[in-house]
This record gives C-alpha cells, sequence and structure tokens, in this order.
C-alpha cells in the first residue's frame, strides 16, 4: 500500500498529492498529519507546487481505472525538471512515490555509484 509505504518511509518534506482520485487514502493510511500534504485545500501553496515541484519532498502520481491520472500525474508526466530532481521508490496498480533525489540518497532507497550511473534501491 502506497500509504503505508509512505508512512514507514517519511523522513520529513512536504508531500506533493491530490486529494482526488483517493489521494485522501495515501494520507489516511500513512498515518501522517494532513499538514505534511500540499494539495489542493491551499490553492496558493498547490499551485506553485505543481510549477515547482522540487519544493516538496515526495510526490504521490496517481492512475485510477476510473478517473484516470490525477493532475499530479498529468503535470508531472512530461516534466524534465521533475524527471531530474525525483526517483520512483514505489509503485502498484493505482500509486507511483516519488521522492527528491537527495532525499532518496540520504534515505538510502536510491545511490549513485562513482561511476555515475544510478540504481533505485529495494
Amino acid at each position: 500500500d502506497a500509504g503505508v509505504y509512505l508512512g514507514r518511509h517519511y523522513r520529513g518534506g512536504k508531500i506533493l498529492l491530490s486529494a482526488f482520485g483517493g489521494g485522501d487514502v495515501v494520507v489516511v493510511n500513512s498515518g501522517l498529519n494532513s499538514r505534511e500534504f500540499i494539495s489542493e485545500s491551499n490553492q496558493a501553496y498547490w499551485q506553485t507546487a505543481l510549477a515547482r515541484p522540487e519544493m516538496a519532498t515526495w510526490a504521490v502520481l496517481a492512475w485510477d481505472q476510473n478517473d484516470g491520472p490525477n493532475l499530479v500525474y498529468r503535470k508531472m508526466a512530461n516534466d524534465v525538471t521533475f524527471d531530474a530532481n525525483f526517483v520512483r521508490v514505489f509503485e502498484n496498480t493505482i500509486y507511483t512515490l516519488y521522492v527528491r533525489r537527495d532525499e532518496a540518497v540520504r534515505l538510502g532507497l536510491y545511490t549513485v555509484a562513482t561511476t555515475g550511473s544510478t540504481a533505485l534501491q529495494r
């Protein structure tokens, strides 16, 4: 479960997610305080974070069979800045969790080899 994974690995920072399309389930299952999440409930912060996702430490992208991709997914799908700054650390049939690259290294979820290549830690 994406929320459980997030709750186990979260060590601070903001989490970008859409509250629609099941995002609320991730919030509840993570056990984290809702203040840690950037969502539609705070429009000014939400719009800024969608334009500059590196403001967040985590991003929750969702693709629901009935609703299709959530807004975070649609905004980040072709964003080269997002791809350069975040790595995928969890994926299931609905949710994909990304963490900012520097935080992933700090948490031991991602390593950078001396050759410059990268490796996802499972």
